[in-house]
């Protein structure tokens, strides 16, 4: 299977996944590349033939001249094919890459690097292949002919093996990740024994009662984090029982950074059991470690390093909110925004960096219908929650000779706001059914309107609702089955662009559904979110995170949901980085410790700033 990091890179440059699953490969300004992930390096080739000796210096020149700036491992020239190899931690974030790669065509067009030239003999050549593996133009009949040799024609700096290779030592100096992470080391082992043991605590939403709105497990979640937080110092206050807040310093004014205990379902795949914590190879690996509760936890320990800082002197309230309904609907924070006071400023630890300044808008539909028992789709189930992909489903189809086929299908689990990373076990399920109806000669009215309207489409054109603006694109992601005698029912998880008035562009289809005799209900909707990248609070989150990771790079838009949108004045900041592998709601979900106390110190200094 390919890598995370490889469909990002094959999404954000309109790659192809090759058939060997370890590939993606396109076109960047006319050249063809292809995209390798090796142990601890992603390779892009292209072919450079018909490049001049002289131009091949200049290259290898430029090529040395920004290895460093661009944290390139190394580069190899050969058989006609250029490789650079970055270094996976280092190489800051898929937007970096696919600017890399830009800047790289721009260089080879200005060598007068030809962009359709025979990757053998260096003509023009209209026919592309997968040549070595590599994606290239080639004539057909230079396929199995010696060629000419444009790339052996350069002197290496490495004469040895033709490779330019920086220390791995000088690299990872590069990186300030250990410095920052080194500023909170007097905090690192008691927040792993923290994550650990909150983890523990299976704090998937369950049965409601009246001293446990959300289940009795989410309850315990909260009670441990408060009695905690009391422990280190901080003010504690239980919001009914659907949130709860750690409170530090004093003023009129408060800043707040909102994050949430309650997990999904763990899932199947996992190695050991998700809900008992192991701590090995610098990671901590349990359900909820990156999906929200370790990030609370830095949070905690960020304003903990603040109490203890003898020379800081907040002018505002610090304040760490912790709600226990986000992952079904954030009812939590609504609760919280109707009775308690709402922070003038402040992030939610449940994203990525750098700065998120806009979120799209989500929906989740469902789609029901009546049955009468005499449909040859017997039984049906799949997915555990809308904002997972399915890892499993299975059916139970009466055939025309009356005998019964069960059918079960696995899928690959991801995040719905990122369908295309995982493999929807739901929607294999439900090709394969309808195929085996139409052999059967036999009609399931359910499955036809499920097939035509969603079908294994990630977008929602079926839907009429495919859009794109510079918040990204339409995602669609089947998340939940239930088919029985009497009902069949399934929930879809749609993520839209922050421009797109959903109700208006889903109106026809919807209309087509409820005259196919499919009933539409949104069960959940959130509004999209847009702070607009200048901002006060932008700005001031992206130059914190900036100035002490050495970048400049800019606020971004995102598909998932966070709790920025659902209280004021928030916007989603951290703690995953760049390049970090997306492991929330996937089985043997993990975080770094030292990543962890990185954005721990991130955190310490934007509530150093805007509680100042």
């Amino acid at each position: 299977m390919p890598s995370t990091l490889l469909l990002e890179i094959a999404a954000a440059l309109d790659f192809s996944l090759h058939s060997d699953q370890e590939t993606v490969f396109g076109k960047v300004d006319g050249y063809r590349f292809t995209a390798v992930e090796r142990a601890k390096t992603i390779g892009f080739f292209t072919s450079v033939a018909g490049i001049t000796p002289e131009h091949l210096q200049d290259l290898s020149a430029w090529l040395e001249k920004t290895a460093f700036s661009l944290k390139l491992e190394s580069y190899d020239l050969d058989a006609n094919f250029l490789g650079v190899f970055a270094h996976k931690p280092l190489f800051s974030g898929v937007k970096k890459a696919v600017s890399f790669l830009h800047a790289m065509t721009t260089k080879l067009s200005d060598l007068a690097v030809p962009v359709n030239a025979c990757a053998v003999c260096g003509e023009e050549a209209a026919t592309n292949a997968m040549y070595m593996g590599l994606f290239a133009a080639i004539h057909e009949a230079c396929v199995d002919r010696e060629g000419h040799d444009f790339t052996g024609q350069t002197t290496m700096s490495n004469e040895a093996d033709d490779f330019i290779k920086l220390e791995e030592d000088s690299v990872q100096e590069k990186s300030p990740l250990a410095t920052i992470a080194a500023s909170m080391k007097d905090y690192e082992q008691a927040f792993v024994d923290d994550t650990v043991a909150l983890c523990a605590i299976k704090s998937v939403k369950g049965t409601p009662s009246e001293e446990a709105p959300y289940g009795q497990e989410t309850r315990q979640a909260l009670d441990w984090f408060l009695k905690r937080g009391e422990a280190l110092g901080f003010k504690a206050v239980n919001v009914d029982n659907r949130a709860g807040y750690l409170e530090m310093g004093e003023g009129e004014e408060m800043v707040a950074c909102v994050c949430h205990l309650d997990v999904v379902p763990a899932g199947d795949g996992w190695t050991y059991d998700p809900f008992v914590a192991r701590v090995e190879d610098g990671k901590i690996i349990a359900r909820g470690t990156s999906d929200d509760k370790g990030p609370a936890l830095m949070g905690v320990y960020a304003l903990k390093a603040l109490l203890d800082d003898p020379d800081f002197k907040a002018k505002k309230r610090l304040r760490i909110i912790v709600g226990l309904d986000e992952e079904s609907g954030s009812t939590c924070m609504d609760h919280y925004v109707k009775t308690e006071e709402i922070p003038v400023a402040g992030f939610t630890a449940d994203a990525e960096f750098p700065a998120i300044y806009a979120e799209k808008g989500i929906t989740r539909i469902e789609l029901s219908m009546p049955r009468t028992g005499n449909e040859p789709l017997k039984y049906a189930r799949g997915g555990e929650a809308l904002n997972m992909v399915a890892a499993k489903a299975s059916f139970s189809l009466k055939m025309r000779d009356g005998h019964i086929e069960e059918l079960t299908y696995a899928g690959k689990p991801a995040h719905a706001s990122t369908p295309e990373l995982g493999e929807n076990a739901i929607v294999k399920g439900f090709k394969d059914v309808k195929h085996k109806l139409d052999e059967g000669g036999l009609k399931d009215e359910f499955v036809d309107a499920v097939y035509h309207f969603v079908g294994d489409d990630l977008n929602g054109a079926n839907l009429g609702i495919d859009f794109e603006d510079e918040s990204g694109r339409t995602s669609m992601n089947v998340g939940t089955l239930s088919i029985g005698e009497k009902e069949a029912r399934i929930g879809i998880d749609v993520r839209y662009p922050v421009t797109l008035d959903i109700n208006a562009a889903f109106a026809e289809k919807k209309a087509e559904l409820e005259a196919c005799g499919v009933q539409v209900n949104t069960v959940h909707g959130m509004d999209p979110l847009n702070l607009g990248k200048t901002s006060d609070l932008i700005q001031t989150l992206m130059s914190t995170y900036n100035e002490m990771m050495e970048e400049s790079d800019e606020a971004v838009a995102i598909g998932g949901g966070t709790y920025a949108r659902s209280v004021p004045n928030i916007a989603a900041f951290g703690p995953a980085f760049p390049d970090d592998e997306h492991v929330a709601h996937q089985a043997d979900e993990y975080i770094s410790i030292e990543k962890a106390m990185a954005a721990a110190a991130i955190y310490r200094e934007v509530f150093r700033k805007l509680g100042s």
